[in-house]
């Protein structure tokens, strides 16, 4: 009966690239080369990377039930002002300057325990930081929706609602700033079973008030109290959580330390200009193609666009479980650490990309057919070489992950804008 189990071992040691050193890589001296990541680790390298996918399946399939019931309890024009204001929210949120992955770099470099104060010190500075841009981005929200309220050619009575619902969704990003600030912990210190259960829960949490609300007959002003209780009560729930976990790490706020933030200042602006790029390489596809070949052909590109993009969220959510691993020992002696996270990592998110890219690329007609009806003479072959691209981008997610753990940034500032320039 004993055999069992060091049997499985040693088929995950096969599978994840960590085999029998004899039969392995062979080091300078010609002895063989001893594996620096145990077994245990590179699994969970894997398992965290599935971890990352489980809650947006949950939120995909509430958004999913959450459409039909909206639009029918609230209708199409209180219904639109919602989205409209979470739209904005979540376009105002995107400019954090790089603050949530610095903080996660910064958790999860304190786990090798080669940077004993910093840590807490930096952490009392994002703390400060996280507040600055969530009480700005409340505001700038509030004050948005003043001439959006007028803009969006509403009736008078939802007109008349309509500045209190943005300044709302204010007060519901102030609280996901805090939520945010939660999660970036959670990922540094490489707990993606507890990010993705509170994200599930939350996402749980505010769907199942807004339906009760909804048939009980409530309008917009109620539903968008709801989501900024709920905003609060998951970011308080959070900060306990990391309390239990660490405690030193919770939401704390200071002295904005420039010369501490100002250190981290770079990583955190590359990071927020290469994301801004891979959005925009993906987001401008469709008005390039517009552009040159006619607007006729923007609705065939984006149609073919949506699954082989879905398919890209799920293999860069798995690809980022390599961030926090390839942090944690960027200050180590030696690359020997992170060229197996780059391995394991590469390995799996291949074997992760290859089967979704390959289906789609064989049912793509298929899918298409059974979601749109009638498929425009294009659209499926749009479709499969979206899918190789996507196959492509799964292949270099691993490698991007650890060198953004790593803090090479001008590398990956310099292949985005290449990317961009060729598209």
């Amino acid at each position: 009966m004993d055999e069992q189990p060091k049997d499985f071992a040693l088929g995950l040691k096969g599978w994840a690239g960590q085999g029998d050193p004899a039969q392995g890589e062979r080091s300078a001296s010609g002895g063989p080369a001893e594996a620096v990541l145990d077994v245990n680790e590179r699994v969970r390298l894997m398992r965290d990377g599935v971890f990352n996918n489980s809650s947006l399946f949950i939120s995909g399939l509430i958004g999913i039930v959450l459409v039909p019931i909206m639009l029918k309890g609230l209708g199409a024009e209180s219904y639109g002002l919602w989205i409209a204001a979470l739209s904005v929210a979540g376009l105002v949120g995107f400019f954090d300057f790089g603050l949530g992955l610095s903080v996660t770099r910064t958790v999860a470099a304190s786990l090798s325990g080669k940077t004993p104060n910093e840590p807490t010190t930096f952490m009392r500075a994002a703390g400060t930081g996280y507040l600055a841009v969530g009480l700005t981005g409340a505001v700038l929200i509030a004050t948005l929706g003043i001439p959006l309220s007028g803009g969006l050619r509403l009736s008078a009575a939802t007109g008349k609602i309509a500045p209190t619902v943005f300044a709302l969704a204010g007060v519901a990003f102030l609280a996901d700033r805090l939520l945010a600030f939660t999660m970036a912990v959670l990922r540094g210190l490489r707990r993606f079973d507890a990010a993705n259960l509170l994200s599930s829960l939350a996402a749980l949490f505010r769907a199942f008030g807004i339906i009760a609300l909804i048939k009980l007959g409530t309008g917009l002003l109620t539903v968008m109290t709801w989501q900024v209780v709920a905003a609060v009560a998951v970011a308080l729930a959070g900060q306990a959580v990391v309390g239990r976990l660490k405690p030193e790490f919770r939401f704390k706020v200071g002295r904005l330390d420039w010369k501490l933030v100002r250190s981290h200042l770079p990583f955190g602006l590359a990071s927020q200009l290469t994301s801004m790029m891979e959005v925009t390489i993906w987001d401008m596809a469709p008005v390039v193609v517009g552009l040159i070949l006619g607007s006729r052909w923007i609705a065939p590109f984006y149609i073919a666009q949506k699954f082989p993009t879905a398919a890209a969220l799920i293999i860069w959510s798995a690809a980022e479980a390599l961030f926090p691993a390839a942090s944690q020992h960027r200050k180590d002696e030696g690359i020997a650490p992170t060229r197996e996270i780059l391995e394991v990592g590469t390995r799996w998110t291949v074997a992760l990309a290859l089967p979704l890219c390959l289906g789609l690329w064989t049912l793509a007609p298929r899918l298409l057919e059974a979601w749109i009806g009638n498929v425009q003479p294009g659209s499926a072959l749009i479709l499969r070489l979206i899918a190789a691209a996507v196959f492509m981008e799964g292949v270099a997610a691993g490698p991007i992950q650890v060198l953004w753990g790593r803090g090479e940034m001008r590398i990956l500032l310099i292949v985005p804008s290449c990317v961009m320039v060729t598209s």
